[in-house]
């Protein structure tokens, strides 16, 4: 939507008007009549007379958010004194945006500068954003300690400002972002507010982010302890500092409060804070760091190796580190007691992980692993309950001997992907906790194995298992797979794969679920049949197993409400009709047929579907017409997508088939949605 009607003022008695994620280019004529507008997400400042932001001016009714955009269109800042913004009083929270200026298009700076100046807003506002401005200054009234109830704001893409506003006297101020500052190369004392005030700067202060500053320098934090003595910011609880010089980053390392400090895109820092720290005549380091609960550093390129103290962090919970490829180790002295959740990821040349770092920490729960190519050292399980591998293909997998001497029965989901190059059967026997199991390209694995003597009781924790293109995996255990629990069971891909694992209908009595996709190569279902409690089944790509699909025995299994099936035939292997009688269980509710080079839909076998509710046909492009008798009565949905023939038919009122679906609540042709 790019325009909304013209005569919008008529609507006197107009309350709430939703329009944010429009493209509107301006707002109609007349807007200040709708002086009962208690709503207005969005107002688009536009360059023709009618949507003068001055037409806010008698809106005094607005509350919740407002946010005024493109106001580069606000030509005379006398219109934006008109628009009374103060004077909203019920307003909570205030957007001012500029339109993006990447293309350093000349603008009018101090025009700018004045129509903020008169967008002040009233004094209980609670959420002030500004983005995109181009002054070079800002206005007295931001930062003005009598903004009492002001808790959050956001400063964007304020490129022309060489200094940030005095923010420090804002009483309440929980959360603070400052975006794209270009022309910031300091932060001094003057960020603090006033120095004649006895109250604390950012007293209520709990997030702090930098973004995108790449010319400043000083490390403001040590700076400020020179004037006002720390603890200076005693609430502030996480800290965010992206595309910062490393003086930055180091001068965070002075805030014991700090719970969560993030740092990213910081390209000259080559190793954390260790040990002491001396900067301005202060010594500070990581160690002072006692409440921080999480430590993020990522796309720290020069980072080599971090400090041999971060045991010390006795209040650390969740470490990441993405993005560091010259980090060549962790340190040897272990990670922090109380460490429940670890991430490393795009470390290229990480080749091991400290002997124990998993073992002795009765605390680490999860694990994740991700891009880290040169990583050959698998890591112990110890009291891990997620193990998450991605991309590491020269990790080698314990040996089966390896495994009996350390215990992997703590471990309840495993995740593998495009890792283990060397892995050839995975030895599912030694997990016996497991609950979710997923494989995704393992080129080089063959199998699943469970070693002899294995109880069925073993794996009763199994929930979900899932592998996923693996071109070689040809096999499951010989005995089956003793899984009484297991609910959900997909193969996707996996070309080689010749059979299903034996006694289904015994051994997976719990199954819900079963997805097979692209397995040519299976022919049939296990002697038995599929699990009694089978409820969803979709047969992908499969063609011998399709091909066998009078053996499968469907109709005995009334558990089975959702069917999807998918071709893939060469023209010469053509179906005559789908389905034929007494192919599927008359329980159906939801059937769902894809790309199957067939000529009609079978009369018998849709007719005995007495409970079906949804019909769903796509790329059937032979299709011409439905069963004479038309399709079943107790249908509600109906979807036919990429069938040419059959849409031609389908034309409401007046196509051949249109009486046969008239009786359908709603019918979709072609994404074309018809609701009778």
């Amino acid at each position: 939507m790019n325009e909304l009607p013209k005569n919008m003022g008529n609507l006197i008695n107009l309350r709430h008007l939703e329009n944010s994620g429009t493209s509107l280019k301006g707002m109609p004529m007349e807007m200040k009549k709708l002086k009962n507008l208690q709503t207005l997400s969005a107002f688009v400042v536009g360059k023709h007379y009618g949507s003068s932001i001055r037409e806010l001016r008698d809106l005094f009714c607005l509350g919740g958010t407002l946010s005024i955009l493109n106001l580069e269109n606000v030509v005379d800042a006398v219109d934006a004194r008109e628009a009374n913004v103060k004077d909203k009083k019920n307003l909570d929270e205030l957007v001012l945006k500029w339109k993006d200026n990447d293309n350093n298009i000349a603008v009018d700076s101090q025009n700018e500068a004045s129509v903020l100046e008169h967008l002040q807003p009233h004094k209980k506002l609670k959420k002030l954003t500004i983005d995109c401005y181009s002054g070079s200054n800002f206005p007295d009234w931001l930062g003005e300690p009598s903004f009492t109830n002001m808790v959050f704001l956001h400063l964007s893409k304020c490129k022309n400002c060489p200094y940030l506003p005095p923010l420090g006297q804002l009483p309440n101020l929980k959360s603070l972002s400052v975006v794209h500052f270009d022309a910031v190369k300091r932060v001094g004392a003057e960020f603090y507010g006033n120095d004649s005030s006895s109250a604390k700067p950012f007293g209520s202060l709990e997030t702090l982010m930098f973004e995108e500053m790449p010319e400043w320098r000083n490390g403001f934090l040590y700076e400020f302890k020179l004037v006002v003595s720390l603890p200076t910011v005693p609430s502030i609880c996480e800290v965010k500092l992206h595309e910062c010089d490393n003086v930055v980053l180091e001068s965070a390392f002075h805030l014991t409060s700090v719970s969560s400090l993030s740092a990213s895109k910081i390209f000259n820092m080559t190793h954390l804070p260790g040990g002491q720290i001396t900067t301005s005549s202060i010594q500070v380091g990581l160690q002072h760091l006692r409440s921080l609960v999480e430590l993020h550093l990522c796309n720290c390129p020069r980072l080599k190796e971090l400090p041999p103290i971060l045991h010390m962090l006795t209040s650390l919970k969740r470490l990441e580190i993405r993005q560091c490829p010259s980090l060549y180790s962790l340190p040897e002295m272990g990670l922090p007691s109380m460490l429940e959740r670890l991430e490393i990821g795009g470390c290229d040349i990480l080749q091991s992980l400290p002997e124990g770092m998993t073992f002795n920490n009765a605390h680490l729960q999860e694990l994740y692993i991700r891009n880290c190519s040169s990583l050959r050292t698998f890591p112990r399980v110890g009291s891990l309950k997620t193990l998450s591998i991605s991309k590491c293909r020269k990790l080698e997998f314990p040996l089966p001997e390896e495994m009996a001497h350390n215990s992997y029965a703590s471990l309840e989901t495993f995740w593998m992907t495009n890792s283990c190059d060397s892995l050839r059967s995975f030895p599912l026997g030694f997990f016996t906790k497991l609950k979710y199991l997923n494989i995704w390209n393992c080129e080089n694995l063959e199998s699943l194995a469970i070693p002899e003597g294995l109880h069925h009781e073993d794996l009763t924790s199994l929930e979900t298992l899932h592998i996923c293109n693996c071109p070689n995996f040809v096999s499951f255990p010989q005995g089956g797979l003793p899984t009484p629990n297991l609910r959900f069971f997909r193969v996707f891909n996996c070309e080689k794969l010749k059979s299903l694992p034996h006694q289904l209908h015994t051994q997976l009595p719990s199954l819900e679920v079963m997805v097979l996709y692209k397995c040519p190569e299976v022919v049939s279902f296990p002697e038995g049949g599929l699990p009694p409690n089978l409820s969803f089944l979709e047969i992908s790509y499969c063609n011998k197993l399709i091909a066998c699909r009078t053996e499968w025995r469907l109709q005995r299994h009334p558990s089975l409400e959702t069917f999807t099936i998918r071709g893939g035939f060469k023209e010469e292997d053509r179906l005559e009709s789908f389905p034929e009688e007494g192919l599927l269980p008359s329980t159906l509710t939801s059937l769902r047929i894809c790309n199957l080079p067939m000529k009609s839909l079978g009369k018998e076998g849709l007719r005995r579907l007495t409970s079906l509710k949804s019909l769903e046909i796509y790329s059937c492009p032979d299709i011409k017409s439905f069963p004479q008798d038309g399709l079943p009565i107790c249908l509600s949905f109906l979807t036919i997508n990429h069938c040419r023939r059959l849409k031609k038919g389908c034309q409401r009122d007046k196509g051949k088939e249109w009486h046969k679906i008239a009786h359908i609540p709603c019918i979709e042709i072609d994404d074309e949605v018809i609701v009778l």
